[in-house]
């Protein structure tokens, strides 16, 4: 990427140096990756039957509930990135319709086998979403396909759309006092890394406006628990990769069960200090490890 060129977001002229390997606006903040190949496709989850709510599954639920209370629609919810199905298995109920949005053929495959509506581009549904929600998405997504997205939701959706859009935050604490180790810069695959003004940017520049914004201890504590684990573990984000993408790292089933056990030991470890950053990150507002926050249709547009 050319230093020189101007931010895609605000339209600052210049780019300076920022997180290692990316190239940051010194106006809004953001944050693109410096030099990338062609994206590859990521199987985000494992792909198995959804289970018992987990922490995270409760805390989308509940800002789902705060965006339905806010004015939106329970008419169709379109899910961007949908991976394995998860979110749209557990809020199927709660919409009239309830679609996905997914380009990972082994996702995709998956969750049609469990029964949902998913497509691969947004110009393949039909109706005006209601909520739209991308967890963790947006970051993956090229320059040019994230303007084309944002742009065919402001086209789609309805005149009381809610956007619920969660996101790392480069300008966090955990960013900043973890530096490399920060569990939420996942190179190459993060081609982005939001602020808070940077998204808020963004958006209104596709028709939607603050809503609301929400903090969750799940992404928080574990934020600080991979991150204090990535300063005694290698390769980065072992844990993470293992329980979430079911990675084996090119390793025998015995030095698996070797390195997991070390990984469950440094969890004991890195508990405690991750649970009171958690706690002290609740009490600071600008302190969030990962942005979760809700927009709306501006009415005028």
């Amino acid at each position: 990427m050319n230093p020189s060129a101007e931010c895609f977001v605000c339209g600052h002229g210049a780019l300076g140096p920022g997180s290692p390997g990316y190239a940051q606006c010194p106006h809004c903040g953001h944050e693109t990756l410096a030099e990338h190949g062609r994206q590859a496709f990521i199987v985000n989850d494992i792909l198995e039957p959804p289970g018992p709510p987990n922490a995270l599954d409760r805390f989308k639920e509940r800002v789902l509930s705060r965006a339905l209370a806010s004015g939106a629609a329970n008419s169709l919810l379109l899910d961007v990135g949908s991976a394995s199905g998860r979110f749209l298995w557990f809020s199927r109920d709660r919409f009239l319709r309830a679609a996905g949005l997914e380009i990972s053929p082994q996702a995709l495959q998956y969750s049609r086998e469990l029964g949902l509506d998913v497509r691969t581009s947004v110009e393949e549904m039909d109706g005006a979403p209601s909520v739209i929600t991308c967890w963790h998405s947006l970051e993956h997504f090229p320059r040019e396909s994230l303007l084309s997205l944002l742009a065919c939701l402001q086209r789609c959706s309805s005149p009381d759309a809610r956007l619920i859009v969660s996101v790392p935050d480069a300008a966090s604490l955990q960013c900043r006092m973890l530096g490399t180790r920060y569990p939420y810069r996942d190179v190459p695959a993060h081609l982005h890394q939001f602020t808070d003004k940077s998204l808020d940017i963004l958006l209104a520049r596709h028709g939607f406006i603050p809503s609301f914004s929400c903090f969750s201890s799940a992404y928080s504590a574990f934020g600080w628990l991979q991150g204090l684990m990535n300063i005694f573990e290698t390769p980065m984000n072992y844990y993470y990769y293992r329980k979430k993408r079911g990675h084996t790292f090119g390793l025998d089933e015995q030095s698996l069960r070797c390195k997991d056990r070390r990984n469950l030991a440094l969890v004991g470890l890195c508990a405690l200090p991750a649970l009171a950053m958690t706690c002290f990150e609740a009490l600071i507002p600008v302190a969030k490890g990962v942005l979760t926050r809700c927009y709306q249709r501006k009415p005028w547009t």
